[in-house]
């Protein structure tokens, strides 16, 4: 009998590691271990390099000695009441799955620029400082006094903060953010938005909020709630934007109608038709999606105010339907940032007085830094018995420096509203540029003001004139814009511009309100007032196709001879519909790719976020190993990033074939690799697998690949306990111990 080779996987187990697999299949493989208090296993002090696993509970400080390129691990279950002794060294991940802190502690936490704190429990510190990276949107973090977000990346769940919280880059959150004192996010950097509207989204703060020079957005995201985010009181300095609001019951269970305080609602949120259509009724920012290739917009003037007094009807606000295709000029789309400021215009309040004609409405804008802009004027106002006249409109306009600017085919100026009866000799208003005009007052009547869509009718006599016609434009809804007011008449007054105008009062009674964004007021009766005209409106309108998916921002691979590992890091500049990224690799040749694991997305994002993932099981030969990550859409849709690669060392040894990793635990997928291919010359492979208590099963294989596929496999099913396999080709054969935990 030949001579067997042994490869012995050596682990020393306690019984109380033996009943915590999950915490080791989360914090392994650990090449020093910490069970409790007192020293670890083996006892040594932590070098460069090293998984530092905590498995069981334990209060005494833990020196990390300054080192790098560290994973400390505290296990699912396990308490670490402590922080880090000299918790400085570069390249250090922590991985919290229990808890780590202690309420009431006089600890602090300071995760420097290249540190990664990863929270999947409990987190409980006096003060905490961060400058890294720290993922707590899937735990808790409770802070005694002060949370600082110094230049690093915090990504939040429900999280306390007994002092105050100060930003200055970037928040996201995921749950809720309570704050016992100040909020400062003032810095030009600062952003607060909510991850995604998996849950209500909320900020409580008991002192002030700052956000002068920062930004705390909704990030204009959709979901089931009334609204993506949440805040109790109002900032002193700067705006909610991007669909955040003011709520001091936080209350997200409200989703009746467009939120209290708001200035938004979808028309259409996309989930279905794939089109996004958002109404803006208040002055608002919107944050346009970084990557917007193409988007349409309507803006709508202000409606002029009726007059009084048998006076005339309200002149239309101005309209524009304009168009703005990107791609042209920005291949990428819309840059971050992309900010447009909205101002709507209130129609103008309808005349109490014979001697004053209605109030003008005023114009609304859309404004990107003034590089962008559109505005619709707002409406004249109509003319009252003893007015000089009614007001003219005015004009609209749309002025440009980008490039991108294509108006979709209307441009209208505001309207004139109708003249008063004959007290102002008919005296109508003109309209602006591609406006129209109001109708001629009559002996007891007024004209109606002029729409988008036609000149108001004269009045006849007694009879106040009817109200010019709006306008539809059924890609943004069925709503008709614009109509003018109808005038007053001691008989009748005249009807609002396309029923959507204020009617025109009759007898002594008041002019009705416009209706719909932008329509006139009508005019009152005989010794009656005015109608207000209804206020503008802007709507935006963009497919979200024409939005670029994920933008990937940097992607970079190293290896890491201490631990043997390949560590995959990527940034995106930006995500839309982001679902997930696949790891790649290939090995020797970019010919032949397989998939190595998996990294959810965030879905929607317009900042950069950061990933990584390790590839702990390397090529046992060594060479060149290539990576590439697939990126995946909600619906399927993928793409890829460019290549990298790293040059792999082969494991040192003088056998043929090689098992890893080293240990192993149930369900893993433990590799049995040929080290030395130039010890097989196209033979079968037999491989049997024998347990301690005598159960053997044989396997036959035509070659080492087909043995690694399957046995892999196979042997991830095997229960825990302690195997011997023994491989034989031709003439020769070579036994490997195994040890599945």
């Amino acid at each position: 009998m030949k001579k067997g080779i042994f490869l012995f996987f050596l682990i020393f187990v306690s019984t109380h590691f033996l009943g915590m697999e999950k915490a080791w299949g989360q914090c392994g493989p650990c090449t020093i271990t910490f069970s409790g208090n007192g020293n670890p296993t083996p006892n040594r002090n932590i070098q460069d390099g090293d998984v530092v696993c905590i498995l069981g509970n334990r209060s005494s400080r833990i020196n990390l000695r300054n080192r790098d390129d560290l994973t400390i691990c505290i296990a699912n279950g396990v308490i670490y009441s402590n922080d880090f002794a000299n918790l400085n060294g570069d390249d250090i991940t922590i991985n919290n799955y229990g808890q780590f802190g202690d309420p009431g502690t006089n600890r602090d936490l300071r995760i420097r620029e290249s540190q990664v704190l990863n929270n999947f429990g409990s987190v409980f510190f006096r003060n905490v400082t961060n400058e890294g990276l720290i993922n707590s949107s899937s735990g808790t973090l409770t802070v005694e006094r002060d949370l600082e977000n110094d230049e690093g990346i915090l990504n939040l769940g429900n999280t306390s903060v007994g002092g105050d919280f100060i930003n200055n880059n970037l928040v996201t959150l995921a749950g809720s953010l309570t704050v016992e004192d100040d909020l400062d996010n003032d810095d030009n950097d600062a952003i607060i938005r909510p991850l995604n509207t998996n849950q209500c989204n909320t900020i409580s703060v008991g002192g002030d909020i700052d956000t002068d020079d920062g930004r705390i957005t909704g990030n204009n995201l959709t979901g089931p709630f009334k609204a993506p985010l949440l805040v109790n009181k109002s900032p002193d300095d700067g705006n909610l934007t991007g669909g955040a609001i003011v709520d001091p019951s936080l209350d997200c269970s409200d989703t009746n109608g467009p939120p209290s305080g708001g200035c938004w609602q979808y028309i259409d949120d996309g989930t279905v038709s794939g089109i996004v259509i958002i109404e803006f009724f208040d002055d608002c920012v919107w944050e346009a999606p970084t990557g917007l290739l193409e988007f349409e917009v309507l803006v709508v003037g202000g409606g002029g105010g009726g007059g009084a007094d048998a006076g005339g009807g309200g002149g239309a606000g101005g309209l524009v339907h304009a168009r703005a295709l990107v791609s042209e000029i920005e291949s990428e789309g819309l840059p971050v940032n992309s900010s447009f400021n909205i101002d709507i215009g209130p129609g103008g309040d309808g005349s109490t007085t014979d001697e004053d004609p209605g109030q003008d409405g005023s114009s609304t804008t859309f404004d990107l830094g003034g590089i962008y802009e559109v505005i619709a004027a707002g409406g004249g106002g109509g003319g009252s018995s003893d007015s000089e006249g009614a007001n003219d409109g005015f004009d609209s306009s749309i002025s440009s420096t980008t490039g991108f600017s294509v108006v979709g085919g209307n441009l209208f100026g505001s309207s004139g509203g109708g003249a008063g009866n004959d007290g102002n000799n008919g005296d109508r208003g003109q309209g602006g540029t591609d406006g129209n005009r109001g109708g001629r007052g009559d002996e007891n009547a007024g004209g109606g003001g002029g729409g988008v869509e036609g000149d108001g009718q004269n009045a006849d006599e007694e009879e106040g004139g009817n109200g010019g016609g709006g306008i539809q434009i059924m890609i943004f809804d069925d709503r008709i814009y614009a109509a003018g007011g109808g005038g007053g008449g001691v008989d009748s007054g005249g009807t609002g511009g396309s029923s959507v105008g204020g009617d025109g009062g009759e007898e002594d009674e008041d002019g009705e309100d416009g209706l719909t964004p932008g329509s006139g007021g009508g005019g009152g009766g005989e010794d009656a007032n005015g109608g207000v005209g209804a206020d503008g409106v802007v709507i935006v309108r963009y497919e979200i196709a024409r939005i670029l998916p994920v933008e990937f921002l940097s992607f970079q691979s190293t290896y890491h001879l201490a631990k043997r590992t390949g560590l995959l890091e990527w940034s995106t500049s930006k995500e839309w519909e982001n679902s997930h990224f696949e790891i790649e690799r290939a090995i020797n040749t970019v010919k032949e790719w397989e998939t190595i694991g998996r990294v959810e997305g965030q879905g929607y994002s317009q900042s950069p976020v950061s990933y990584s993932f390790e590839d702990t099981q390397l090529p046992a030969a060594g060479g060149m190993v290539y990576y590439r990550i697939k990126q995946v859409d909600f619906d399927g849709k993928s793409s890829y990033s460019v290549t990298r690669s790293v040059r792999v060392n082969p494991v040192a040894s003088n056998l043929s074939w090689v098992a890893y990793p080293v240990p192993s635990q149930v369900g893993t997928a433990i590799q049995l690799e040929l080290l030395n291919p130039e010890a097989y010359h196209d033979e079968l492979i037999g491989v049997t697998v024998s347990s301690v208590t005598g159960v053997a099963e044989t396997f036959l294989f035509r070659n080492p690949n087909e043995l690694q596929e399957s046995m892999a496999q196979k042997l991830a099913q095997m229960p825990r306990g302690l195997y011997l396999v023994n491989i034989s080709w031709g003439e020769k054969s070579q036994q490997v111990k195994l040890l599945i935990q």
